[in-house]
C-alpha cells in the first residue's frame, strides 16, 4: 500500500474504509493459519494427552483411584514383574496406576450401571418378592 496525501475529509474516509477491508482480510488469513496449525499439531497434542495420562493420576474420585491402585498392586505381585528389580516394579506400578485411574474414571458410570443392574434383578423394583411363589421340593 502506498502512502498518499490525504487532503479532504472524503479522502480520510476512503483511506479508513480501505484499511478496514485490509484488516478484515488479514484477520481471516490469520484465523485460517491458526486452524491449519491446529490441524497439523493435532496428532502431537493427542500423543501428549496420552503421555499425560501415564504421568499423572486422576484425582476426581478417590475411591476409583484407590481401587485401581489395589488392583494394579495385585496384578504386579502375581506376574513376573513382581519378581523384577525394585526400579522396574516401581516404574511399572507408577505408570499402570496412573493410566488405569484415568481409564476407570472415564468408564465408572458405565460400570456402576452394570453393577446395579446385576444387583437389582431379583428385587422386583425395590418391593418385596411375591409370597405366592412356590418353592421346588
Amino acid at each position: 500500500m502506498t502512502k498518499r496525501q490525504i487532503r479532504t475529509y472524503n479522502d480520510l474516509l476512503e483511506e479508513k474504509q480501505e484499511l478496514e477491508v485490509l484488516l478484515r482480510a488479514q484477520r481471516e488469513l490469520l484465523q485460517a493459519d491458526v486452524q491449519q496449525l491446529k490441524m497439523e499439531l493435532r496428532p502431537a497434542s493427542l500423543v501428549m494427552k496420552q503421555l499425560g495420562k501415564f504421568l499423572s493420576r486422576d484425582r476426581s474420585n478417590w475411591l476409583v483411584t484407590a481401587g485401581t491402585g489395589y488392583l494394579v498392586n495385585m496384578f504386579i505381585r502375581n506376574t513376573p514383574v513382581g519378581r523384577a528389580g525394585w526400579l522396574a516394579r516401581f516404574l511399572v506400578s507408577f505408570l499402570l496406576k496412573n493410566y488405569t485411574s484415568h481409564v476407570a474414571a472415564g468408564r465408572k458410570n458405565k460400570w456402576m450401571q452394570k453393577l446395579f443392574s446385576w444387583m437389582g434383578k431379583g428385587q422386583h423394583n425395590g418391593q418385596a418378592a411375591p409370597r405366592d411363589v412356590k418353592k421346588p421340593n
